[in-house]
């Protein structure tokens, strides 16, 4: 597959701005062409280099979207440019295969084109499952799909859908209603005793007149619905909606997974509190001084597993004050104290409290 842009727009200014903002923002190689003659002779030379064109609809040598024709029919993912809406030719670039369609007309587009542009490349690692019986259906859904650079795979049942979640990295499930063997709601409740939303995301479609049918996909584990039949640009929103959440997911688990990694390989001795003093955090340097095992310690409080009888009330009272008073004198200094481990040994401990603000949540 491709790693070059091809720019293929009338003016020199607006082909340097998508230029520019593409490399530095993206770091993906742009080629540029002023007209159509340039870019065909660009893509016929090697068209497995360019994976993704932006073509304008009006070329001085090609006033009439002939170069968007070229682009599509040489195979390359193509995003079209013009200076003005058309819903009608809006919609005759998403039936000839384009990607998408925008309005060249502020700067504020570039952004637009951007996301698209990230989408359309990660969508590479993207695997998708389209379950329907009925050969053509599927096979349209899963062509549009295909259109935007998901690896898509088919299932004629419920049954067969399991089977591929089992064996592939699917992050994304749509399923028809009515199916031999396994219908759609009967996959999205045994999908949902295997796979979590955040992990795999359901869309039902169906095209049966029952006003409750939605609710019971939703309610059985399904991320949205669909009635058919439905315009390519309602599915692909749907699906990118979809996509992105199970992204942002995926991005969350890596960063928790590296700020366990961190807290793990401190030779320091690091707990974290909630406002009400249990314990939400505790690393392996923790574990070692005190002796307790993470899993025995989490969500109890910290007063009464790990500070001395003596102590118990100043640690509450000051633990109070740092609730009331965010600006707290305890988090500028070090505190010197003694804790308690769980072979009942006091040790001497210095404590440097810091405070991390999270929506509802306050902790130490």
């Amino acid at each position: 597959m491709g790693t070059v842009i091809l720019v293929v727009v009338a003016s020199k200014s607006l082909a340097a701005l998508f230029k520019e903002h593409i490399e530095a923002k993206m770091g993906i190689d742009v080629v540029v062409a002023h007209r159509a003659a340039v870019a065909r002779r660009l893509i016929e030379a090697d068209t497995s280099r360019f994976f993704l064109a932006l073509v304008s609809i009006d070329l001085p040598d090609a006033p009439n979207g002939e170069m968007v024709d070229d682009s599509l029919a040489q195979g390359v993912p193509t995003i079209v440019l013009a200076d003005h809406y058309d819903q009608t030719l809006q919609q005759r670039v998403v039936h000839k295969g384009g990607l998408d369609y925008f309005v060249t007309d502020n700067i504020g587009v570039v952004d637009a084109i951007l996301h698209a542009i990230h989408r359309v490349r990660r969508n590479r690692d993207m695997r998708l499952v389209v379950v329907d019986d009925s050969r053509s259906s599927r096979q349209l859904v899963a062509k549009l799909l295909r259109r935007y650079g998901f690896t898509v795979l088919e299932a004629d049942h419920g049954g067969a859908a399991m089977a591929l979640l089992a064996q592939q990295g699917v992050q994304l499930v749509i399923t028809d209603y009515q199916m031999p063997v396994m219908d759609g709601l009967q996959l999205v409740k045994k999908m949902r005793a295997n796979y979590s939303r955040d992990a795999v995301a359901v869309i039902g479609l169906s095209s049966v007149e029952n006003r409750t049918l939605a609710t019971q996909f939703i309610k059985a584990g399904a991320n949205d619905f669909l009635i058919k039949p439905f315009q390519p640009e309602e599915l692909l929103c749907r699906v990118y909606q979809n996509i992105d959440i199970i992204d942002r997911h995926t991005q969350l688990q890596q960063l928790l997974e590296q700020h366990r990694s961190v807290l793990d390989n401190a030779l320091d001795a690091i707990i974290t509190i909630d406002a009400a003093g249990r314990i939400t955090d505790y690393n392996r340097a923790a574990q070692t001084m005190f002796g307790y095992d993470r899993e025995s310690v989490l969500h109890r409080y910290l007063v009464d597993i790990m500070v001395p009888e003596p102590f118990k009330q100043r640690h509450r009272e000051a633990l109070a004050r740092r609730v009331l008073d965010p600006q707290c004198h305890t988090l500028q200094r070090r505190l010197e104290m003694p804790g308690l481990c769980a072979d009942g040994r006091h040790i001497d401990l210095q404590i440097a409290l810091i405070a991390i603000q999270q929506p509802g949540q306050q902790q130490e």
